[in-house]
């Protein structure tokens, strides 16, 4: 970023900066809905793997992700899609 625009940025405030960029997000469709949300019981069980340095093969990273666009309403497809964090090997399944 050039050192003239990151004057003019730093004091403005959040307001200010959301009305400025407001018509520019208007010409942009939302973004899509997301159907998932972290569940707290859950959270608390599955050990989570923080420190990717010494990963050996079997440590996955699983998502569902829905292909729905902007709205959940009506049928779409999920994926869920298995990656191994040590070898990148990736199983996708369609659901």
């Amino acid at each position: 970023m050039p050192l003239a625009v990151k004057k003019q940025l730093l004091p403005a405030s959040a307001p200010a900066l959301k009305r400025l960029v407001a018509p520019a997000r208007g010409q942009y469709p939302p973004r899509a809905a997301t159907m998932t949300h972290p569940g707290p019981v859950l959270r608390h069980e599955i050990p989570i793997l923080t420190d990717r340095g010494d990963v050996r093969p079997g440590f996955l990273e699983i998502y569902l992700v829905a292909h729905c666009g902007h709205s959940t309403q009506g049928f779409f497809v999920c994926t869920f899609c298995a990656v191994n964090i040590a070898t990148a090997w990736i199983e996708l399944e369609p659901v």
